[in-house]
């Protein structure tokens, strides 16, 4: 079996006084780790820690990967400095399946991190900074990873971007950005997020290239005071599932073209962008200049549950939900501006605001074939 290692110098201290940096160092005389900073060498560690290292090193080297590998243990402070170069160095060197610790309580601070293996980042009680703007902050590139706890603080263009196949992103907040959360891979979950001040949307799935995914999963997800969409989904590849569970879209925004989530893939042309399901459950919406809800290119549309007030959307194109599907099914429905809706549509409860803009209730338009509705209030 290969293994990944991390690589110490080893000797007495006298012979080890020069290391790069972020290079480590044991020195034997003393017993304790050493590590090479921007102003010399520094003592890192006790002779406990060293005894644990040594422990966590041992596993490494007999190809265990249940192990945790906190940061701090390699030179990294988390004092608020920029430490993209070390921070960089223990996910390079850290072997697949291993599982890197954020300390709580700390700030630690990077332009970028590529993630290009299977890992878990436990970033509990910690707060992840941006030190410069930079398109991504996260960037996993890989398989099977894992993301979560802390707090993201990001001043570039996309604050954690999903690219690989299975991977997570779990309880964490996200401020700033343009996006907070980019979702690009196949069978992707994000649940337990909060984004605040998206400056385009909270989250984004955006498929521009490869087959045609499987599934993404949205769950008991916040997005707050985004500028243009709570959650949007774009871009030129279909899926086969879409699924939204216990979201929470609010903000005050009165940018034009904003909607609380707006589910758009293609132009409709071709089979491959279609979505062929989307589901969304118990959704709780406010604000938004155009629509509370839009979703187009869909086979089949679930919407159960959907709570939504767009008290700024008071002018003629606007609409409470905005569906073009080929098949919807929408249930215990309560919203303050029309429903625009296309080929067949299922409405069972439907409760209509007395404070709802007055343009009209429910339009259908194009070539829809059947409408079926129950209790409508």
């Amino acid at each position: 079996m290969t293994t990944d290692t991390i690589k110490f110098k080893r000797g007495v201290k006298n012979k080890l006084n020069k290391l790069a940096y972020g290079e480590p160092a044991y020195i034997s005389d003393e017993g304790e780790l050493y590590i090479g900073t921007k102003s010399g060498v520094e003592k890192l560690t006790s002779n406990k820690e060293v005894k644990e290292l040594s422990s966590q090193l041992e596993q490494i080297e007999n190809g265990v990967t249940d192990i945790v590998l906190n940061v701090k243990m390699f030179g990294v402070r988390g004092n608020g400095e920029d430490e993209t170069d070390a921070i960089q160095s223990v996910i390079e060197n850290a072997p697949v399946g291993s599982t890197i610790l954020f300390p709580a309580g700390c700030n630690f601070s990077f332009s970028t991190l590529n993630i290009n293996k299977h890992i878990i980042i436990n970033s509990v009680g910690a707060t992840l900074t941006q030190s410069t703007s930079q398109n991504v902050f996260i960037n996993i590139n890989s398989d099977n990873v894992k993301i979560y706890g802390g707090n993201y603080v990001v001043k570039g263009t996309n604050g954690i971007n999903v690219n690989g196949k299975n991977s997570s992103v779990s309880s964490i907040k996200v401020d700033g950005g343009e996006h907070g959360i980019l979702i690009q891979g196949n069978n992707c979950i994000v649940e337990d997020c909060i984004s605040e001040n998206a400056q385009y949307a909270g989250f984004k799935i955006n498929f521009a290239y490869g087959d045609k995914r499987d599934c993404v999963t949205i769950r008991n997800c916040v997005s707050k005071n985004f500028k243009f969409k709570g959650i949007v989904y774009n871009g030129t590849i279909g899926s086969r599932k879409i699924i939204i569970e216990n979201f929470k879209g609010i903000t005050n925004t009165t940018n034009t073209a904003s909607d609380n989530i707006l589910i758009d893939a293609g132009d409709g042309t071709e089979s491959s962008y279609f979505i062929d399901e989307v589901i969304i459950d118990n959704a709780y919406l406010y604000g938004g200049e155009s629509n509370s809800m839009k979703i187009y290119n869909t086979n089949n549309l679930i919407l159960r549950n959907i709570y939504a007030r767009n008290e700024h959307s008071k002018y003629s194109s606007s609409s409470g939900l905005r569906v073009f599907a080929k098949n919807s099914y929408l249930e215990n429905i309560d919203i303050d501006n029309r429903i625009i809706a296309n080929e067949d549509i299922k409405i069972n409860g439907l409760y209509f605001s007395s404070n709802a803009t007055p343009y009209s209730i429910i339009e259908l338009t194009g070539s829809g074939k059947k409408a079926d509705f129950n209790n409508i209030n």
